[in-house]
């Protein structure tokens, strides 16, 4: 192991502290216990950007992790799009919008949410679009949230109040949160990132409301177990190198009292450089832009306290990566009951499909379950039915694609509401990727004594600049 490697999470801090975003327009006391996460490169410290096509929901990840030490009740979420562009997929009953005049913001609460110390959530269901009529190429301007409490908000005056004056309420279904990757990561405002919009040629028009993705299923007390790492919290961290399996196993356990008939899996790949390694045929993909995901049906049965898991490998990397970028595939587990009346896996798949293209039955041979021995050291990472294999292409393991450079959007629409437009907190690119890792990095392959010395530097001045950054943070109070 290499000083490279023990030292990427400093690398990344360094690297993300000398990057700036807006601040937040209700910063008070009370959000310093939350992080604002989204998909970030660990290489380069950027945040990443989300290539989207006119008319299609955003995948951009608008998450939060809990870096306190006690449990948060209720959580609140402020979300500006900042962009003519932009608009929210739909209007949900727990969220107070403005809309029209300006940029188009909402907040959001979460009565329900209990956020355990370590944890990670992040919105589920669609939450905004490119407007169809937006030209190609354009990189938008920087959409950016924020977290706080529920009992932050009510001192505050609640989120009505916090919305403005005009503001009016959702009716359209509730938005959810779910469980979030551990590779998530925060800006240097902590309480508060972003998530910048490259628009791709091609893609469908939008055909009314996108569907809202029913809330995560647990009724049958299914858990969703891996191997775990050195700490309760932590899912163990594989590594990757060219053309190999995905390591980590994908397991159920039987939480609840009585036989579970029939199982249903939902697997999501992180991004571009992975793909499913077989298309079953008990399974439906939405394969058309990534994360690639797919919903697989088993007639297995599985006893109360029973564990079962998938037989085989499900992605396998492509023939080059950028090292140290972690990936994850998230798994979630439900029964084929609850699936069924859902309208079955190939309308819950149709669900992450891209807009005017359809779900797809793989071909290929089944995917098949198999029953875990008594006592071999399984856990789950998150409490419930969703969980996360975890790895990263390590120095060393093979190539690395070679540097490109970021590509230049036809036009660029000028920072408003604070956001920034410039790309200089995303890697800006508009390659036909979507939601990959967004263009060349400024450092990649094995160049291990660059890295260093930029590590290092940063690391001196990005831990200045936070210090001074969280010193002179302005904080507005109700």
């Amino acid at each position: 192991m290499t000083s490279r490697w023990k030292a990427a999470p400093l690398f990344v801090a360094a690297a993300l502290a000398t990057t700036a975003l807006p601040a937040a327009a209700h910063a008070a006391p009370g959000r310093g216990t939350v992080e604002a996460v989204t998909e970030a490169s660990l290489e380069s410290g950027r945040l990443q950007t989300v290539s989207t096509r006119p008319g299609a929901v955003s995948r951009g990840v608008i998450g939060i992790r809990n870096k306190g030490t006690a449990p948060i009740d209720g959580l609140v979420v402020e979300i500006h799009l900042n962009d003519e562009h932009l608009a929210f997929a739909r209007q949900y009953d727990n969220c107070w919008y403005q809309l029209g005049d300006g940029p188009d913001s909402a907040w959001c609460a979460f009565d329900e949410a209990f956020l355990t110390p370590k944890a990670v959530r992040q919105l589920q269901g669609p939450v905004f679009a490119v407007k169809a009529d937006t030209a190609p190429g354009t990189t938008l301007t920087m959409t950016r949230f924020s977290w706080g409490s529920k009992d932050w908000a009510d001192a505050n005056g609640g989120i009505e109040a916090m919305a403005g004056a005009g503001a009016v309420k959702g009716t359209q279904g509730t938005l959810a949160l779910e469980p979030g990757s551990p590779r998530l990561r925060s800006s240097p405002a902590v309480t508060e990132a972003g998530i910048t919009t490259a628009v791709l040629t091609g893609g469908g028009t939008a055909t009314g409301l996108p569907a809202n993705p029913p809330v995560d299923p647990n009724t049958a007390q299914l858990a969703a177990v891996t191997e775990k790492g050195p700490e309760t919290y932590q899912t163990k961290v594989g590594k990757l190198g060219p053309d190999t399996d995905f390591p980590g196993t994908v397991a159920v356990r039987n939480d609840g009292g009585k036989t579970v008939d029939g199982l249903v899996l939902e697997l999501r790949l992180s991004d571009n450089d992975l793909s499913f390694t077989t298309r079953s045929s008990n399974c439906w993909y939405a394969l058309e832009d990534k994360p690639d995901s797919a919903w697989c049906a088993f007639d297995d049965t599985l006893a109360a306290d029973a564990v079962k898991k998938l037989a085989t490998p499900i992605a396998t990397t492509g023939a080059t990566g950028r090292e140290e970028i972690f990936k994850d595939v998230r798994f979630h587990w439900t029964t084929k009951a609850w699936a069924d009346e859902h309208g079955g896996i190939q309308a819950l798949t149709q669900l992450a499909a891209t807009p005017g293209t359809s779900a797809v039955r793989g071909t290929g041979p089944a995917l098949e379950l198999a029953t875990v021995a008594p006592g071999t050291a399984l856990a789950g990472h998150l409490a419930g039915s969703t969980d996360f294999l975890l790895a990263v292409w390590a120095p060393g393991a093979g190539p690395s694609p070679s540097p490109t450079p970021a590509a230049t959007p036809t036009t660029t629409k000028p920072a408003t509401g604070g956001g920034t437009g410039d790309g200089s907190t995303g890697d800006g690119s508009s390659d036909g990727q979507a939601g990959g890792d967004g263009g060349g990095l400024p450092v990649t392959g094995t160049k291990t004594a660059l890295v260093a010395g930029i590590g290092l530097a940063l690391l001196l001045a990005g831990g200045a600049g936070l210090l001074v950054a969280r010193r002179r943070k302005t904080r507005f109070l109700a």
